[in-house]
Formats: C-alpha cells, structure tokens, sequence
C-alpha cells in the first residue's frame, strides 16, 4: 500500500511501514522540512488523533493523508515505534481501520430509443 507494507491485525490495518530516501524531501512540487514517506503510517478516525498526539508526541498528522497520523523514521523512532506496537498489541482501539471494500465500476448502459421507420 502507497509502496510500504501493511500491516493487518484481527482483520484491522494498523500500520503501513514507508522506507524510501531520507534526502527526498518534495513531493508533487511541495517541500517538506522532512521525509514525508520514510516511518509508520497509523491508519486512525480523526476522532483519535488528539488524544493519540497527546500519548505519542512523536506522531504527527500526516501531511498528504490526513486522516492518517505519521511517524517519522528519526530522532527517537525506534522507542516511538516500540511504544506504538506494544499499544496496538495490548488492543488500544484508536489504532486502525477496517479496510474498505472497492464498490465495482458501474458499467454505462447505453439506451437507445427504437426508431420505427414507416414503410410508405
């Protein structure tokens, strides 16, 4: 997913590992103080994300996802990280979302009104 891995619990994601270069600080023409696809994508409700912030001052809101919260693979990652985990792995319910089903492509039907042609 998005080039990373996800991860899956109890039929939940609740992680998407990102590695890519640390040096590539843009993305679609915008620069970034850091790398933006490079840590642990937390697929979360907004409705978590403050009191998830508050408990991982580490996490932050991602900056193309949104709806996602992030943490970036420096500083005190792998401590974060580890505390993430031990969270997810205890059952603490902000994390993850159940994953969406894609809704089919409706196929277009195209109607065509009969023309009778009168015969003269």
């Amino acid at each position: 997913m998005f080039g990373g891995l996800a991860v899956y619990l109890g039929g939940r994601m609740v992680l998407v590992l990102m590695e890519s270069d640390p040096s590539d600080l843009e993305y679609r023409g915008k620069k970034f103080d850091f790398p933006i696809w490079s840590g642990l994508l937390i697929p979360t409700d907004r409705t978590h994300h403050d009191s998830l912030l508050r408990d991982f001052s580490d996490l932050r809101v991602h900056p193309v996802l949104g709806k996602w919260l992030y943490l970036v693979m420096q500083d005190d990652y792998e401590k974060t990280a580890q505390e993430i985990v031990d969270a997810i792995g205890k059952g603490d319910s902000r994390f993850g979302i159940e994953p969406g089903t894609r809704a089919r492509k409706r196929k277009k039907v195209i109607r065509v009104k009969s023309v009778r042609k009168r015969l003269v």
